[in-house]
């Protein structure tokens, strides 16, 4: 529709649900945050269209700026658009991580692999209860 509408100046792919969710059926909270993904999704567009679009009435979009080429997602309990070149930067395709390492659910990785036997053990941050000591190795 997206494409037929815009008359070949713009593209669009489309996107398979099923890819996006890993499988499994979409909760209502999966289709709450769909639902408001979307809207902010359109919104965005026609601002992008309204900015972009070129003022003479040929109707051509100039996509030369950072900002028109975006990913929508959550950063820092809100939902935000980020340029492409922004995340290239910030992002180590090999391993498929931040370059900055240091998220909070880093931590967790040595005892999800306990949970999932392998030979592990994890250094415990604080005060272990059961020996009163700090930082100790189990």
């Amino acid at each position: 529709l997206y494409s037929e509408e815009g008359k070949n100046k713009f593209t669009a792919r489309q996107n398979i649900l099923g890819h996006m969710q890993q499988g499994g059926w979409p909760s209502p909270f999966d289709r709450n945050v769909a639902t408001k993904m979307a809207a902010k999704t359109v919104n965005w567009l026609i601002e992008q269209l309204t900015h972009v679009a070129a003022r003479d009435g040929s109707g051509t979009v100039h996509a030369e700026d950072p900002s028109t080429a975006t990913l929508l997602g959550m950063r820092t309990r809100a939902y935000r658009f980020q340029p492409v070149q922004e995340i290239k930067e910030e992002t180590d395709f090999t391993y498929r991580m931040s370059k900055a390492g240091c998220q909070w659910w880093m931590k967790l990785r040595s005892i999800m692999n306990i949970m999932a036997q392998h030979d592990s053990t994890y250094q415990v941050e604080g005060l272990d209860p059961t020996s009163l000591t700090d930082g100790e190795t189990v």
